[in-house]
């Protein structure tokens, strides 16, 4: 039930994907930046989300009270974006919005029932295959709802969110044990895999989109079917990479997941278009696999108050390195073109930055995993 809870909080803001520039076309006519402002100002709500959650669950000893609060609040608020405000009310509302449905899940993720430590991967990778499922059933099921009108996507996202503020109460929910403050519990390492995962993907989805066009003159549908390769697996890995971290411990899944990922996005500029299939696969699987660790790392907090500000940490992380992916790849476009560079070029160097990201961090976390260990027991003797 709390997976499908989460499912629901994560399809209401991916079914409005599909939706941004017919429904922007109608709220703001001519101003095509306003859909990018839309979108941007959610993520980052949702950056500025983690200590407003922090805050909350120090105060609260109901995580479901606190989840269906805002829940509730994030419903009313996307709601209120079909009824014709002016743009820039639509825009902070749209900013609020943004944090509040990121603490919903944030709330709902670090109160489910977790079980015995030993198994508690494969516990959040089924938490992490449902929010993945939410991703990738987003795009069709919005555009199937654009058929009825441009607010019918946000308004059946508010529905979710209203549904979630109403079930969640009669929900199994751990409540939280009066605590010392959580910051401490803040997972940073599981922060920086996230990050660089979302920043890679930041960077990857319009660009690649371009890529296959201009550089290999693959047609839309093909593109589709190429991203669909990459969110399935993504979202199928979740589950059974949780499970290889109760094995192996999140750190070398994470490792792993991020040397892959990395060769990945380098071999990205120089792939045929029979190589991408592949690519697509292995992107998938890898994204999956540091997903995975990062939700398995984060659960390991012995309250719930520990665990709601990991999660949160998390989310925040996340959408931070998908804000800023996503605004360096149309920067560093942009400049390209404006020099009269090939496209080519930008694309080869967007994907590099991407590559090299997941590289660093995973040099950085396998060096922590070796010596830090050797250090300790060095200071100590």
């Amino acid at each position: 039930m709390t997976a499908l809870l989460a499912f629901m909080c994560v399809l209401s803001g991916t079914l409005l994907i599909p939706a941004v520039r017919p429904f922007m076309a109608w709220a703001a006519p001519g101003n095509e930046s306003a859909a990018h402002a839309f979108m941007a100002l959610n993520m980052l709500g949702a950056v500025l989300a983690a200590p407003i959650v922090v805050r909350l669950t120090s105060k609260v000893r109901s995580p479901a009270r606190l989840i269906a609060g805002l829940a509730l609040a994030d419903g009313v608020l996307l709601a209120l974006l079909t009824c014709g405000l002016p743009l820039n009310l639509m825009l902070a509302i749209r900013t609020v919005q943004g944090a509040l449905n990121v603490g919903a899940l944030s709330v709902l993720l670090g109160a489910a029932p977790t079980g015995e430590q030993a198994g508690r991967g494969s516990r959040y990778g089924l938490l992490g295959a449902a929010m993945m499922l939410g991703v990738a059933a987003g795009a069709p099921l919005g555009a199937l709802c654009l058929t009825l009108g441009a607010r019918a996507p946000v308004l059946a996202g508010a529905l979710l969110l209203l549904a979630v503020a109403a079930v969640v109460p009669r929900v199994a929910i751990e409540r939280v044990a009066p605590s010392p403050s959580s910051w401490r519990n803040v997972p940073f390492l599981p922060m920086a895999w996230v990050f660089a995962e979302r920043f890679a993907i930041g960077l990857f989805v319009v660009t690649f989109s371009f890529h296959a066009r201009q550089c290999l003159g693959i047609s839309d549908r093909r593109v589709g079917l190429l991203l669909t390769a990459f969110l399935l697996p993504f979202g199928g890995a979740v589950y059974p990479a949780g499970m290889l971290t109760d094995r192996w411990g999140a750190a070398k899944v994470a490792v792993l997941g991020l040397f892959a990922y990395g060769a990945a996005f380098l071999a990205l500029p120089s792939a045929s278009e029979l190589q991408l299939l592949p690519l697509m696969l292995l992107l998938g699987l890898s994204s999956a696999a540091v997903f995975a660790a990062a939700m398995r790392e984060a659960a390991k907090g012995a309250n719930v108050a520990a665990r709601i500000a990991a999660m949160s940490g998390l989310s925040s992380a996340g959408s931070l390195g998908m804000l800023l992916g996503t605004a360096l790849a149309g920067i560093a476009s942009a400049a390209f073109r404006a020099h009269g560079q090939p496209a080519p070029a930008a694309h080869s160097l967007i994907f590099v930055v991407g590559g090299v990201a997941q590289l660093a961090v995973a040099t950085s976390t396998f060096a922590l995993a070796t010596f830090a260990p050797r250090l300790a027991r060095s200071i100590r003797s």
